[in-house]
């Protein structure tokens, strides 16, 4: 009896294996460049306010529904596709952003802080320590860790 409840079950997995290489198959989302272009005329309204907002770098892909509607965008500028509802690009306070991942910061508003040099390093470090700066201030100006500065402090004898 056991050797038969057995059996059925290998053989069912065996049935499930087989269906599932078989039939399984990734899903693969369809290329935009299939679908770029091709909703132009019905999307003329829709595109004409994202003109106001982004000066034409960013283009509906799929048929504007509505407003609420997620539908493929794709955005010339950073040569991104992302799906947005049509309220959220249209609002100034929830607009597109370039260069990131999903929108979620900007490239343009980023202070991007200069590798120093070691030499240049040195130098600023020793005279932000005689210059009475606190630790944190220091760390805080060569952007580096606090604890490595408070270290080092403790180490000197200065704290």
């Amino acid at each position: 009896m056991a050797n038969k409840r057995q059996r059925k079950k290998n053989e069912k997995k065996a049935q499930i294996s087989k269906l599932s290489q078989s039939m399984l198959t990734p899903i693969r989302r369809p290329s935009p460049a299939l679908y770029h272009g091709k909703y132009t005329e019905a999307n003329k309204g829709y595109q004409a306010q994202l003109d106001q907002v982004y000066q034409g770098t960013v283009q509906p892909v799929e048929r504007f529904i509505n407003l609420n509607a997620n539908i493929l965008h794709y955005c010339s500028e950073c040569d991104s596709e992302f799906y947005a509802a049509g309220k959220y690009l249209l609002n100034p306070h929830k607009e597109h952003v370039c260069y990131t991942i999903n929108g979620a910061g900007s490239n343009k508003h980023k202070v991007v802080k200069k590798s120093i040099k070691p030499d240049e390093f040195i130098g600023r470090f020793n005279f932000m320590v005689w210059n009475d700066y606190s630790w944190r201030k220091i760390a805080q100006e060569l952007g580096i860790n606090p604890k490595i500065v408070k270290s080092y402090f403790e180490e000197e004898g200065l704290l």
